[in-house]
């Protein structure tokens, strides 16, 4: 189903002169008799929280915690964790949770959460350890159900009832090859079929259409089967129905499996990408909603309801979509907004899934419809035609599916980079019948609103309280992450939007709106606001008597004792204007009711001493708020300076930089076991922030994606914060910068071979040097954490060799980090070694100072070993007769020369010629 407003001719010259309007200045407003309330601010990072028929809330940590709560104040424990199994990187972790319709009843509780790599590939062996992550590689995205035990109030697990509905292995996963296009929400249609929106899976960063190039890890998520080589197609997965990626998916909550009324449902397999397929063609759907009182309860008819899905953007536009019926494509990516984006467009990636029948003849080379061939825009009257690329009169065969691309009901401009398309759009038909758009703005324009744009759409909810004004009764609240929510309307016969009006603009704060829901218990708008360092839960409410906001500011809060404070309490307000009465608790057994009051702070002696000061205000109806500082006595704050990393330093796009944290902390009054460290590294990708776990370690190493040097901007920001045991903190930040010139080292072909017996070779080709550079070579155990084991310097040879003693039967990863005489550094790829096991016969140690010993598990006769030098020219002989098992020969080379000998030895039944170096 298709609707659009037709547009006259008239109308495309005024939207020609409209398309270069400034952009719209948003102010920090919120309309009048709404209050907006601060609910709780200690959580930890916050993604979402779903409320129970009781007004209950379940808040979901990034970190894989699930929290209870009456009252949104955080709880000491979490009822569910599984921060073992999540991987909490990027964007990645636990995305969303939410409770079946008959929860009240069965308890089941689902949630969908990135798997992490450790986890995923150990978890059940001997070499799991449950405190190991393993970051920034490909894993996949599950869905797992548990259930909560009705006879506890929902307060404990059920024992044995966690059962994987998506995922069970990697080849059952959901595809992640990113840091960021996963998971996103977990709805109930109104049949209660459980509705599951996911990423594309692929990256960001660049052009992604299968392989590396861009970023994506997709060769690795092919060696380890996470994908099969005909979905490693990038970004085009979202086009193609044999992947989840890109999707909006419908299935049975009970089973996991995909519905027969599912359009491309296949009973023979129905678990299979295919069976599970609602609509296809996104980029990025992170949040969307069922409207109310859309669809059918009957699951087999195959309407879950009408699905409003917000699409995240990339350069240019964020999306809102609506999905009315199955099988509907949004385009991406060869659409974004109205129209069409270029990059993927006019790129032929062929659907190895659509055989074109007239490859062969007529000089036809096309041996599979390309997925271009496959999706056309509407037309304002009946079907749009598919036509053979290769005979333009015939039509793709009926067998092979083909789509008509469903454009946003709306869509605005996300992006610095297309400043002459600011602005919101509606679609629409020129007077030839082509696709256009409209700005919201213009005359005769079917929706009533202004022009606005965001940076990244975020979430929604509809609203079904009985707090606001009955006009807000069934409109959707949208929110950007740019800080705005505004009141969408449509119409409920046809689910035509029909207005948007601003709510809440919070253009000038620091803080971000992630996350919507309604709360059934008081009916208002509840919100997570992301501000930088971590989550806060705040309340939107109409009426009544909002309380008011005490703000505590100073001239000083540390010093020597005595210490005289002058305390200002104005800036706290009251949302109605009323007036305020003071109550300051200095923590000392002093008071004051003054507005601004000025205490003089005692030490009880000559150490650190801290006094939390409260400040309570409370307005004529007795509604109040509290807020606490702290005063700390002979004391200064920790003196931090970050020592690792250079601010305004550079990260080469060779690979994964692992980045040293660690820096310089001084503090007069306390020793370093009395410091508490917070470590923070944010990649800032445009306007967005992406922020990874805080590490409280005392020095650690961040993961940094080589991102950068698109027409996109990408920066890593690392933050440390040190607190002393009297609550004073110290803090230093520092940025980094994607590295965009020519390559000072380039790298070819690494390798790590076979040398001899616990030894690796690891051998480098230089494609390209700078002289003075030097060659650190690095080991890890597990592909994160690397540490040097050898340097070589650039000798102009291009070709380096290292061999390295392992001591045992491990196998590590090896790397080259390149130094250039001016300090860039650049990685080559990254190579696992293989352990062959102990040889028959084995010459070791190696390398050697004065004496080898040649061990053999059997000799038949005579064993026997030739030396000689890397021509080939003998130098030593040894022989010895007998026969025997686990014999062992020593062999003297105190007087030789240190460097690089072959060797050739015999049992009597067998030859090994090897290599071996005299130290």
């Amino acid at each position: 189903m298709y609707r659009f407003i037709r547009s006259s001719l008239a109308f495309l010259f005024l939207l020609g002169s409209l398309q270069v309007s400034a952009q719209v200045t948003l102010q920090d407003s919120l309309l009048p008799e709404f209050s907006d309330q601060l609910v709780s601010d200690n959580w930890p990072f916050l993604v979402g929280y779903v409320f129970d028929s009781q007004g209950r809330m379940f808040a979901f940590s990034k970190a894989g915690k699930i929290y209870l709560s009456n009252d949104g104040l955080k709880p000491q424990e979490a009822i569910i964790d599984i921060s073992q199994e999540v991987a909490n990187f990027g964007d990645h972790g636990l995305i969303s949770v939410n409770l079946h319709p008959d929860f009240d009843e069965n308890g089941y509780i689902y949630l969908l959460y990135t798997v992490d790599r450790h986890h995923l590939f150990h978890f059940g062996t001997p070499s799991y350890y449950g405190w190991k992550d393993e970051h920034l590689y490909p894993t996949i995205g599950r869905l797992t159900r548990y259930q909560l035990d009705k006879s506890t109030n929902f307060t404990t697990v059920v024992p044995e009832s966690r059962t994987i509905m998506i995922g069970a292995t990697k080849e059952t996963g959901i595809p992640l090859l990113h840091n960021s296009h996963g998971l996103g929400s977990l709805v109930f249609g109104t049949d209660e079929s459980l509705l599951i929106s996911v990423g594309d899976g692929a990256s960001y960063a660049g052009i992604d259409v299968g392989g590396d190039e861009s970023g994506a890890l997709a060769e690795q998520a092919l060696r380890e089967g996470i994908i099969d080589s005909i979905m490693d197609i990038g970004t085009f997965r979202a086009q193609s129905i044999h992947s989840v990626n890109g999707k909006i998916l419908r299935i049975d909550p009970i089973t996991g499996e995909g519905l027969p009324s599912n359009p491309y449902y296949d009973a023979s397999d129905p678990i299979a990408a295919r069976s599970r397929v609602w609509a296809l063609g996104f980029r990025n759907p992170y949040r969307f909603r069922v409207a109310p009182n859309t669809g059918s309860h009957d699951i087999n008819v195959g309407d879950p309801g009408v699905l409003i899905v917000s699409d995240v953007g990339w350069g240019s536009w964020e999306e809102w979509n609506r999905v009315e019926e199955a099988g509907q494509n949004f385009g991406w990516p060869l659409y974004e907004g109205i129209g069409l984006r270029w990059q993927y467009y006019y790129y032929r990636m062929p659907n190895t899934f659509a055989p074109n029948p007239s490859y062969g003849s007529g000089g036809c080379d096309e041996k599979y419809f390309a997925y271009n061939d496959l999706l056309a825009n509407p037309i304002p009257q009946g079907e749009p035609a598919f036509p053979n690329p290769c005979q333009p009169f015939v039509q793709v065969p009926d067998s092979i599916p083909t789509f008509v691309h469903t454009p946003p009901f709306l869509t605005y401009n996300n992006s610095s980079f297309n400043l002459e398309d600011i602005g919101t759009y509606l679609p629409t038909f020129d007077e030839d019948g082509v696709l256009d758009r409209m700005r919201i703005d213009t005359a005769g324009s079917p929706v009533d609103g202004q022009q606005f744009d965001g940076i990244c759409t975020v979430s929604g909810a509809w609203y079904t309280g009985a707090n606001f004004p009955e006009s807000y009764r069934g409109r959707l609240m949208m929110a950007d992450y740019r800080g705005w929510i505004k009141a969408l309307t449509f119409d409920t016969l046809t689910w035509e939007l029909i207005a948007v009006e601003p709510f809440m603009e919070r253009e000038n704060g620091p803080a971000r709106p992630i996350s919507l829901a309604v709360n059934p218990a008081d009916g208002c708008l509840w919100y997570i606001d992301y501000h930088g360092g971590g989550t806060m839960l705040r309340k939107i409410c109409f009426g009544g008597n909002p309380p008011p906001r005490a703000v505590i500011e100073a001239d000083r809060f540390y010093g020597p004792s005595p210490l005289e404070v002058s305390f200002d309490g104005s800036s706290s307000n009251d949302p109605k204007g009323d007036s305020l009465r003071y109550e300051w608790d200095f923590g000392d057994g002093e008071t004051s009711t003054e507005i601004n009051p000025v205490h003089t702070f005692t030490a009880s002696g000559d150490a650190p001493q801290e006094f939390r000061v409260r400040l309570k205000v409370t307005d004529p109806e007795e509604a109040s708020h509290e807020r606490e500082a702290i005063v700390s006595l002979n004391n200064t704050p920790p003196n931090v300076r970050i020592t690792s990393v250079e601010d305004g330093a550079v990260y080469t796009l060779g690979g994964i930089t692992n980045l040293p944290l660690d820096a310089h902390v001084t503090d007069t009054e306390h020793a370093e076991s009395e410091l508490h460290y917070q470590w923070q590294v944010i990649l800032h990708h445009n306007d967005h922030q992406h922020p990874e776990p805080i590490d409280t370690a005392r020095s650690g190493h961040a993961l940094v994606v080589p991102e950068g040097c698109t027409n996109e901007t990408f920066w890593y920001r690392i933050l440390l914060e040190v607190e002393d045991a009297a609550g004073l903190r110290g803090k230093d930040e520092v940025e980094i910068f994607p590295y965009c010139g020519t390559p000072a080292n380039e790298f070819g072909a690494l390798s790590v071979g076979f040398y001899d017996y616990l030894d690796n070779e690891i051998a480098w080709e230089m494609l390209q040097e700078t002289p003075g550079s030097r060659y650190i070579i690095e080991q890890s155990p597990d592909k994160l954490f690397f540490s040097e084991v050898g340097e070589v310097s650039a000798d102009g040879s291009m070709n380096y060799e290292f061999i390295e003693n392992l001591h045992d039967t491990q196998q590590p990863y090896y790397r080259i980090k390149a130094i250039s005489p001016d300090s860039l550094v650049e990685y080559s790829t990254v190579v696992q070694s293989e352990f062959l096991g102990k040889p028959d016969i084995w010459l070791y140690p190696n390398p050697a100072r004065q004496s080898l010993y040649l061990e053999m598990e059997e000799v038949t006769d005579e064993a026997w070993i030739e030396i000689m030098d890397l021509q080939g020219r003998i130098l030593s002989t040894a022989r010895w007769e007998g026969s025997g098992t686990m014999m062992r020969f020593p062999l003297v080379i105190r007087d030789m020369s240190a460097g690089l000998y072959l060797y050739r030895a015999s049992n009597g039944s067998k030859i090994r010629v090897g290599r071996f170096r005299k130290m």
